[in-house]
């Protein structure tokens, strides 16, 4: 027979017996569970991936399909585009434009910047001179003078337009100052 001592020892023992298996048991379960939540990172990681490169592939199907389209007017686009270091042709134009309406203009051109684009193959950056010009002249020849200038084949924008004069003046004298930018090829560092 057990005394109660031996009964508390007996059931000590026990317990250690059950708190070790317990404990033993738990770092099994804590070292899966530690080694399934790396397996589901990894997994999701890897649909990210695969999602960012049939994103990726759609986007260069996409760019591929709109190169094909662009590709055979590269020409006309070239065309548009002078080299930087030569923008006479430009300047000719306005110079004729200004002649056949008859005004006065002077322009200036600021320094080319690089505008962070390419065109063609290999490529060759696109470069962005800013102009200014002052016409002197009516408000009409002006006006057809500017609906000129905007049909001119060249990469060029217009950014601002505005006229001074008075209103009884305009059908006389107005001054148009116009600005905007040339878009030319980097013909500068090759």
């Amino acid at each position: 027979m057990l005394t109660k001592r031996a009964l508390i020892i007996h059931m000590l023992k026990n317990l250690g017996y059950i708190l070790g298996v317990v404990c033993v048991a738990g770092g099994i379960s804590l070292f899966i569970a530690t080694h399934i939540a790396d397996i589901a990172n990894g997994i999701n990681e890897s649909k990210k991936i695969t999602a960012t490169l049939e994103h990726r592939n759609e986007s260069l199907e996409k760019l591929e399909g709109d190169y094909a389209k662009v590709k055979p007017h590269e020409k006309d686009f070239r065309q548009a585009l002078l080299p930087t270091s030569n923008i006479l042709e430009f300047t000719g134009v306005l110079e004729s434009l200004g002649q056949k309406y008859g005004l006065v203009q002077t322009f200036h051109f600021d320094t080319p910047i690089d505008s962070g684009k390419t065109i063609g193959t290999p490529p060759q950056k696109i470069n962005r001179i800013g102009f200014g010009l002052v016409l002197q002249t009516n408000a009409t020849i002006g006006l057809a003078y500017i609906k000129e200038l905007e049909l001119l084949p060249y990469f060029a924008e217009i950014d601002s337009i505005s006229f001074a004069g008075t209103p009884e003046g305009w059908k006389k004298s107005v001054s148009i100052n116009i600005t905007g930018a040339l878009y030319t090829y980097d013909d500068t560092t090759q």
